[in-house]
């Protein structure tokens, strides 16, 4: 018997795998979980194997799920390619997007290259800020979609949990019998709040040193090898070392990174830019070359 897949079902499964979670993909399409878990059954039903896996850490797709979601994708950008092809809808919109300025540096690359894979002429109006600061701008309807941090909790649902470690250069020593000099890019930045959280509950002495409102600058200064700083793990260049907790360091705590879009323009420009951030979080653990 021959089957044809449903492109929504399609749609559902890429959804899934890009969160890994029911929860986040069902509130993202606008399905309650029990339905979307039916439509799951339904392609595996179709495909005859088991698409997905349950384990601690979410859902994940199994070894032929990894097969499958690569002719998923094309589908889907076959599909709406030919609907705004064949249906002269306009693609040559703006859409104003907000992200942490580290995450500037390290997974926005990979963000654009796949949104002009299937939107190559719309215009990405870019804004790199503190959490906080996008957060506010969304709320003022200044940003269509952003990408923000919050300090991680158990019960949250996020597009990625992502790792606070201290940075320094190579050959920047650490010692707890005098202040700390430490470097900020931003005192609303939840790296550096967290920074100085951890410090002052362990009762660290620290010094802010540097403070730059440019991530590159603060890159700079830590390759001077003259202060240390708090980053993600997946933003720390392959030139500065992240310190080990063995040299007394507090452990600093996790961020989970979620993603929002302005409800007024939830369409399909905002709707593939906001796929596009959810599939690079899903492999943004490689250090980036800045």
């Amino acid at each position: 018997m021959r089957y044809n897949l449903d492109i929504d079902v399609v749609r559902s499964f890429c959804a899934v795998v890009d969160f890994g979670s029911f929860s986040v993909a069902a509130e993202y399409i606008g399905r309650t979980q029990s339905a979307l878990s039916m439509q799951i059954q339904k392609l595996e039903k179709i495909t005859g194997c088991s698409l997905l896996i349950r384990n601690g850490r979410g859902v994940m797709p199994t070894a032929k799920g990894q097969r499958f979601m690569v002719y998923a994708r094309n589908l889907l950008q076959l599909h709406d390619r030919a609907l705004l092809d064949v249906t002269d809808q306009d693609i040559t919109g703006e859409v104003s997007f907000g992200c942490p300025d580290d995450f500037g540096l390290s997974i926005l690359p990979n963000v654009l290259r796949l949104y002009a894979q299937t939107h190559p002429t719309v215009r990405l109006n870019i804004t790199c800020a503190p959490s906080p600061r996008l957060l506010e701008l969304y709320k003022n309807n200044q940003l269509d979609i952003i990408l923000c941090s919050y300090y991680y909790e158990s019960h949250m649902a996020c597009l990625k949990k992502e790792k606070l470690v201290w940075v320094a250069a190579p050959d920047f020593q650490v010692s707890l019998d005098r202040p700390i000099p430490l470097a900020i890019s931003e005192s609303t930045a939840r790296e550096h709040e967290a920074a100085i959280r951890v410090l002052s509950q362990q009762n660290i002495s620290y010094h802010i040193q540097y403070m730059t409102e440019n991530t590159c600058a603060l890159m700079g200064i830590l390759r001077s090898g003259l202060a240390m700083a708090a980053m993600i793990s997946s933003a720390v260049p392959d030139d500065l070392q992240i310190i080990s907790l063995r040299t007394g360091l507090p452990s600093l705590p996790k961020l989970a990174m979620a993603c929002h879009h302005a409800s007024h323009k939830t369409g399909i420009l905002t709707d593939a830019l906001y796929a596009c951030i959810a599939q690079t979080l899903q492999t943004a653990d490689v250090p980036i070359n800045t």
